[in-house]
């Protein structure tokens, strides 16, 4: 091979090679000569044969002399002759590839002439050559040929082209079917051609595709390569959208003129299009990422967090468009460059831009990736840190979430903080789910997202120990009686200023952190992290046992929720021995008094009202099945509190344990309904409750055993067990241990009971309702522990008052005297001390100050059938208004504690017996009301008739409670509303009027004043409003009210007042015609609208003449000049059609909402 090597360098040298020949062979000679010699004197005289093959030797018969050698040789000339035989094997080839070699050249001297397919075969014939010097120079030989016949092809093809003006955007001309044909000719030679040479792979293209895309990529660089309004660094999307516009508007056409001109070489022609395309907008993109990194470096070296988060912000929104484009691609044109067939599947999928520039040389990250990470991070932070858990309400509830679902109660309501990780969360996901490069997808989650979840759980877990730092600071009292209390008090600092604050901090806290569970369980069955997981498990080196990458910090979330969650007993356990305190304490269980009192004690006021409270405030916040579970711990608390500091720590005679059960079931009417000690849902209740089951059978043992069996069970006379048979309970919650004592008088004093005659309903808070006994030596009310019924307050006498037995017409009443020295007041009239008075159903009393109450005779309940009163139910606060039929006041309802309106309408003479039908169809009619559930109209709650007294009674109607206002205050304010906010406004209008209109419902006073407005102010600047609203509005919510009052006033005088004042009333009402229908509420929408986008109504005497009635009648209005000039014409339009006189020619609500709808998207 040496010898080759040295001796045939070139072409030419093949002239030599039989010289060469004869030189080996004479080599061989002396070989053989010199073996000869040295056996010469020790071998046998040569044989025949071998005579013969030297002599065939000598006439240069080299086969037959190589196995001569390798017969009788020796193994030194054995190895001289194989190496020779290699040599000459070697020559042959190379000889045989120089004479191919030779053959090849001559055929490409002549290149020009040269088909394709010839110089095709050239190239196959050339790369069967073995020989490295002359397959070099046949190469560079073929590569000229391929390159003269380019600069031969290229130039007619773009003559073609710009012939038929390709690609030009504003010019088309017809092409004949022939030009076309040549075109593609062409370019399937230029095709064959470059393949001769080697098919381009990616990011490298076709030389026809670069002709073919050349007008686009002249176009590209105009806008985007030079200074321009176009090219600009904080709009990459511009030079992506317009690529993506050239592919939709050209590559059809594209595709044509290529038919099927890659196929033969394993090619997609519309990816090689597309790779050809990309060429500029590489460049453009990489040129504005190294001008983005300059700068960002530049930032860092000077400290300049302004122009660092500049830039930082460009470059991770030049990523975001970069990646966003590349999945477009991928979606909407299948594009990997590395596809060769659609039957195949590539040997590795496309990077994208964003790869080509991610990836940097060797096994390092570009800096752009490096930047990228590191700026996402700082301004993900910055969020997190100022809007997240920075902000001042971040662990308290967002009610508004998720306001509008169809089971609101199951829905569990984030902490503001919550929601707005779980927001930003999503958030940066789009910012790397289209990259697709998973290596800096995963380097994106565990940098960034998961140090964010990270970060939270320290910042719950920093709130959770100042809720217990604030807990264990509330200083509550035990139970000790007074007189072992140390005289002297000390005082703590109070973190938590009442209980309802520090359960809503805990609650806050649950709330976080059950949001943030459930989103990572969401996120955890995703496909991205999904594959993302499964991809760092396949590289990973280590044995990896959790099931997804949330897995972590899923269990670490779920361990500190349990610790939330546990507080809840803490807390409550706390609250209710403080509630109780004064109850415990107080309370006197062997009581001697033998009058009946059957009243619970004012002692419970407190309890009462702060537990119920509470949990009306955890029901609104949380889903259904996490209140109960939180139920179940109150009713433990309450349970068992009460077993042990009342029922196995006092001594009890007859009287005190009925008044220990009175007690305990006022407990239980005010808690049946919060703490679910009720069997009216189906899945959840506590009514099964082990320790709440424990007080009950305690008090059925206490009020059924009599003191001689007390005493044998406390001596263990008698088995227990033998007691339990006589429980159908079996007492199964109480052990064989629980000491229950007894008096042993117990049965000695009879306890004289009465029928109650009357019920006081407590009309302020704290205070439980009251009964009157039927008691015929009169029923003394007061401070004094001998009052038949005790009050507590500093201003009440010892004995206030005395309820006495009077009768007329075969009906007792009852006849109320002042006994005290601050005043008895019967409806805001004070009596005077010996004063009496006849009592009514409905008459408020007054005790001094410290007690109000509603008077009623239970025989009016049973005779009116009535089965709550308004009054039983509800605690009225502040007035809010009056109009002219009602009174509006505040209540609150005493089992959730919610805050409600209620309207009191002014008495009314009381139906007589035969008006039965009217009753019922009033009752049919309420029921409807009632039915409405619509977030645009303001909600019936419920209704009570009170009677006053025989002649007359009133209604009280219960309504939502809507804060911030009417839309009449709006406009008087503004003096006319914007566009954009009365389009908002309106919209809601129409969609609360479609709702009644579906259900035959007329409100018939469409007016600005029964436009109430729900608002919810911005929590922080930052927050986006749902809607046009003023700076400081979140959301304004539109609630129509006061329809259906006709119901409650009467027909007849709620028409005399609506045409009394009659600017938004519609004409057919002005004319008594009693028969129109619901486009009397489309003309007063219409008043409105023009009242809402001006400041002042259509319809006004000052308009006059004529007077405002006869303009309505007329329907004469006009649109005055300058305030309706910039006023859109779809609005004008609109208006026209509403303020139609005739009402068949009116817009009906459907008409109106499509209209609406229409022009509110053509603008």
């Amino acid at each position: 091979m040496e010898y080759v090597n040295t001796h045939f360098t070139s072409l030419e040298d093949l002239n030599d090679v039989d010289d060469h020949i004869t030189k080996l062979k004479d080599k061989l000679a002396r070989i053989d000569a010199a073996a000869k010699e040295r056996s010469l004197g020790n071998e046998a005289p040569v044989p025949d044969s071998v005579a013969s093959l030297l002599s065939q030797i000598k006439e240069g018969n080299l086969v037959e002399a190589a196995e001569l050698i390798r017969e009788h040789g020796t193994e030194s000339t054995k190895l001289q002759l194989s190496k020779l035989e290699e040599e000459i094997q070697h020559l042959k080839l190379v000889q045989e590839a120089l004479v191919l070699g030779a053959q090849i050249e001559t055929e490409l001297d002549g290149g020009d002439n040269l088909s394709l397919e010839r110089l095709r075969q050239c190239a196959e014939k050339t790369s069967t050559i073995d020989h490295f010097d002359t397959k070099e120079v046949l190469d560079a030989k073929l590569e000229e040929v391929i390159l003269r016949k380019k600069r031969s092809l290229l130039p007619q093809l773009d003559s073609q082209l710009q012939e038929i003006k390709w690609l030009s955007p504003k010019e088309a001309i017809s092409v004949p079917a022939s030009k076309m044909k040549a075109i593609s000719k062409l370019l399937a030679d230029l095709v064959d051609l470059q393949a001769i040479s080697g098919t381009p792979h990616y990011p490298n293209v076709w030389w026809a595709l670069e002709s073919l895309v050349s007008p686009f990529v002249v176009r590209f660089n105009y806008h985007f390569g030079q200074v321009s309004e176009t090219n600009r660094i904080s709009r990459p999307e511009w030079a992506l959208n317009y690529v993506e516009k050239f592919f939709a508007d050209y590559l059809s056409s594209i595709e044509l003129l290529i038919g099927d001109s890659f196929v033969k070489h394993g090619r997609i022609g519309v990816f090689e299009v597309i790779t050809a395309a990309l060429v500029p907008v590489r460049e453009k993109i990489n040129g504005m990422a190294k001008t983005l990194n300059s700068h960002i470096e530049k930032a860092n070296d000077e400290d300049d967090l302004d122009m660092l988060e500049k830039y930082g912000r460009l470059l991770s929104h030049l990523i975001f468009e970069m990646s966003s484009f590349d999945q477009r691609l991928r979606v909407g044109y299948k594009y990997n460059p590395h596809i060769e067939s659609f039957e195949t599947p590539p040997d590795k999928k496309w990077m994208g831009l964003t790869g080509d520039i991610f990836m940097g040389s060797g096994n390092s990250d570009s800096p752009v990736v490096t930047n990228w990470l590191n700026l996402e991070l700082q301004l993900a932070k910055r969020r997190f840190e100022n809007d997240i858990i920075g902000r001042e309400d971040a662990f308290e509830i967002d009610y508004e979430y998720d306001a509008s679902s169809a089971n609101p109660h199951i829905v569990l309501k984030p902490s503001f903080s919550a929601y707005a990780l779980v927001k930003l969360f999503d958030n940066l996901t789009t910012h790397f789910k289209t990259l697709s490069i998973v290596k800096y997808q995963l380097k994106y989650v565990s940098n960034i997202q998961l140090t964010f979840l990270d970060e939270y759980l320290k910042a719950t877990e920093n709130a959770f120990k100042v809720f217990n730092e604030s807990l264990s600071s509330k200083l509550i009292s035990n139970f000790l009686p007074a007189s072992a209390k140390s005289s002297s008090t000390s005082t703590t600092p109070v973190v938590v200023n009442n209980g309802l604050k520090g359960l809503e901090m805990l609650t806050g806290l649950y709330c976080s952190l059950k949001f943030m569970i459930q989103h990572m369980e969401q996120w955890s069955v995703e496909l991205l992290f999904v594959q993302l997981w499964n991809f760092y498990k396949n590289i990973s080196t280590s044995k990896v046992s959790d099931d997804s990458i949330f897995s972590s910090a899923i269990e670490q979330y779920t361990a500190m929720l349990k610790k939330v969650f546990s507080k809840y007993d803490e807390f409550f356990r706390k609250e209710i021995r403080g509630a109780l305190k004064m109850f415990v304490n107080s309370a006197v269980w062997v009581i001697d008094d033998e009058s009946p009192k059957n009243q619970p004690s004012t002692q419970l006021s407190n309890f009462i009202t702060i537990v119920p409270a509470y949990m009306s405030f955890l029901k609104r916040a949380l889903p259904e099945t996490d209140y109960f579970l939180v139920t179940s711990k109150v009713c433990d608390c309450f349970a068992s509190i009460f077993h042990e500091y009342v029922v196995t720590n006092n001594q009890f005679n007859s009287n005190g344990v009925e008044q220990l059960k009175t007690d305990f079931d006022c407990l239980v009417s005010h808690l049946s309904v919060p703490l679910m000690l009720n069997d009216d849902h189906t899945l959840f209740t506590n009514v099964n409750n082990r320790n709440y089951k424990k007080v009950l059978q305690s008090l059925e043992m206490l009020s059924s055993l009599d003191a001689a069996t007390a005493k044998s069970l406390r001596n263990n006379a008698v088995e227990p067990s033998q007691i339990r048979e006589r429980f159908s309970t079996k007492l199964d919650c109480l052990t064989d241990r629980e000491q229950l004592s007894q008096d042993e008088d117990l049965v000695k004093r009879p306890v004289h009971k009465y029928e109650n005659i009357a019920k006081l309903y407590s009309i302020m808070d704290r205070q439980p309702h009251i009964m009157v006994p039927r008691k015929p030596a009169g029923v003394v009310v007061g401070r004094s522990s001998a009052c038949d019924i005790r009050l507590g307050g500093a201003d009440v006498s010892s004995k206030h008052c005395q309820f006495s037995l009077s009768s007329n017409n075969k009906k007792e009443y009852l006849l109320l005297t002042d006994m005290s020295s601050n005043g008895t007041a019967v409806n805001n009239e004070v009596l005077g001390k010996g004063t009496t008075t006849l009592l009514r159903s409905g008459d408020k009393i007054s005790f001094a100050k410290s007690g109000s109450y509603i008077f009623r005779y239970v025989s009016d309940e049973q005779e009116n059938m009535v089965q709550r009163s308004f009054f039983d139910d509800y605690i009225l606060l502040n007035q809010l208004g009056s109009g002219h039929y009602a009174v509006v006041k505040e209540a609150r309802d005493r089992t959730t504690g919610d805050i409600v309106a209620v309207k009191i309408f002014h008495p009314s003479k009381t139906s007589s017996k035969g008006s039965s039908e009217e009753e019922a169809k009033l009752k049919q009619e309420m029921a409807l009301l009632l039915a409405i559930n619509h977030p645009n109209i303001v909600r019936f709650i419920s209704h009570y008739v009170e009677p006053i007294n025989a002649f007359s009674s009133t209604t009280y109607l219960v309504l939502e409670k809507v804060n911030n206002g009417e839309l009449f205050q709006r406009i008087i304010d503004k003096q006319k509303l914007r566009q954009n906010e009365t389009r908002a406004i309106f919209k809601q209008l129409l969609s609360g009027l479609h709702y009644l209109h579906e259900r035959n419902i007329i409100h018939r006073d469409i007016k600005p004043e029964n436009i109430l407005l729900d608002i919810t102010p911005k929590s922080s600047e930052s927050r986006k409003a749902t809607g046009p609203w003023d700076d400081h509005e979140y959301d304004v919510r539109v609630k129509i009210a006061d329809f259906g009052l006709a119901k409650f006033i009467g027909e007849l005088k709620f028409t005399n007042t609506l045409c009394g004042t009659p600017a938004y009333v519609a004409p057919e009402v002005l004319n008594n015609n009693c028969n129109y229908s619901t486009k009397v509420d489309i003309w007063s929408a219409g008043v409105l609208l023009y009242v809402c986008l001006c400041g002042f109504p259509p319809f006004s005497d000052e308009l006059g003449p004529p007077n405002m009635r006869d303009q309505i009648i007329q329907g004469k209005y006009a649109f005055y000049s300058p305030f309706w000039d910039d006023i859109s014409d779809s609005a004008l339009d609109l208006i026209s059609n509403l303020l139609v006189v005739d009402p068949s020619e009116r817009f009906d609500i459907v008409q109106t909402c499509n209209h609406f709808c229409e022009r509110a998207s053509e603008e």
